[in-house]
């Protein structure tokens, strides 16, 4: 990696890593910033640059170098792939390897309203899951849970950057976005006029139940990945959005509802990544569930 970092490629390398968590308002966020002047986000969604080898190669970092503009004072990657540390375990190291003085934002939202949120994700991308019921203790259940686990997921970021990882709270996005992106620019050190900023929210389940489900399963294929890595997402939203006003509400999928026990059987499995959690990072996030 020095041989990358030494080349002129070394003025794609993000200033700003927000790694996630998944279904906590990382889409939102990415349409806020790209808002503001002076900030570059990728112009695709979710690069998943650092999730794989590419990161590591002259030819990836001229791919990702293309994705932001080169004028802006600060580059932003936000991908929500790189906190699944159970898939891509090397992240945190790889980000560090480009830029050890990276700061790395991770959004937390209370981890049980995460897993369900995350679940119902999965059902409108197509994806086989079981009933609410029998998930805990499946792969696809594990996955869900250990996205739910930010002690876990967290640990390589706060061993590689320590008190340059932030932690912000999806509640105050949800509740007050202005001061939760007053909270994102002070950390990141940014100045700017947000007057004019539409806080609008993306990507909400609401919208994925009202896009077709084979658009789903497209978005999580290595087809819809090749076309997400080279369309612009701009573009991409486009066509969502055009194919979520066109779809019937009779054909709106309902997702399988949790009920308490099921709730509760995801409580019982984070309960004790959720102490560890809080006690590391020393918030309360008092409104969890758990």
């Amino acid at each position: 990696m020095s041989a990358v970092r030494n080349s002129s490629i070394v003025r794609a390398q993000p200033d700003v890593v927000v790694i996630g968590a998944m279904r906590a308002g990382t889409t939102t966020l990415q349409d806020i910033l790209d808002q503001i002047e002076g900030v570059a986000v990728p112009t695709i969604k979710e690069t998943n640059f650092f999730c794989g080898d590419d990161s590591e190669t002259r030819s990836g970092w001229d791919w990702y170098g293309k994705l932001f503009d080169p004028a802006a004072e600060l580059r932003c990657d936000i991908s929500p792939n790189y906190a699944k540390r159970s898939l891509y375990p090397q992240v945190a190291r790889r980000i560090a390897a480009a830029n050890p003085d990276a700061k790395i934002v991770f959004i937390a939202r209370d981890p049980v309203e995460r897993a369900v949120s995350q679940y119902a994700h999965s059902f409108h991308s197509g994806q086989s899951l079981p009933l609410p019921s029998e998930l805990v203790g499946t792969p696809e259940g594990d996955h869900i849970v250990s996205t739910s686990s930010y002690a876990y997921c967290l640990e390589p970021f706060r061993e590689h950057f320590g008190d340059q990882l932030e932690i912000l709270d999806f509640a105050d996005l949800v509740q007050t976005p202005e001061d939760f992106l007053r909270s994102f620019m002070t950390m990141a050190g940014i100045q700017a006029d947000t007057s004019q900023v539409a806080m609008t929210a993306q990507n909400s389940s609401e919208d994925l139940a009202r896009t077709p489900k084979w658009w789903g399963k497209l978005r999580e294929s290595q087809l819809g990945d090749a076309l997400r890595r080279r369309v612009p997402r701009d573009y991409m939203l486009r066509i969502k959005g055009t194919l979520a006003k066109s779809w019937t509400k009779q054909e709106r999928r309902e997702v399988p509802k949790f009920s308490e026990n099921d709730r509760q059987r995801l409580i019982e499995a984070l309960a004790d990544d959720v102490e560890t959690f809080r006690k590391t990072y020393r918030k309360p996030f008092s409104d969890w569930c758990l």
